[in-house]
């Protein structure tokens, strides 16, 4: 949308949806904070956003040769699984500072 004010122009975004507001395509600086093993998924903190975390499927990290272990650093990718989000891509970050 175009916004004309006297003699500028201005270009106004458009406005996100709440439901993208988390998604990404870039990877995510992240580590592993919780993981319930009976059922089978973990949460994964987002370095960027204090607080919050991401669902992950054990199935996921294990296919990514990730060790499932609290604390461990990881680069993730956001996507979306019935209107929640979700890591959809997952590696470990050799990267990381310990």
């Amino acid at each position: 949308m175009w916004l004309f004010e006297k003699d500028h122009v201005y270009h106004q975004p458009e406005a996100q949806h709440p439901a993208d507001a988390g998604l990404s395509n870039r990877p995510i600086a992240g580590r592993i904070v919780h993981i319930n093993e009976s059922k089978r998924y973990a949460f994964v903190a987002r370095d960027d956003r204090r607080g919050v975390r991401v669902f992950c499927r054990l199935n996921d990290l294990q296919r990514a040769g990730v060790a499932a272990a609290i604390g461990t650093r990881v680069l993730f990718e956001i996507g979306e699984r019935d209107g929640r989000p979700v890591v959809v891509a997952i590696e470990h970050n050799v990267h990381a500072n310990h």
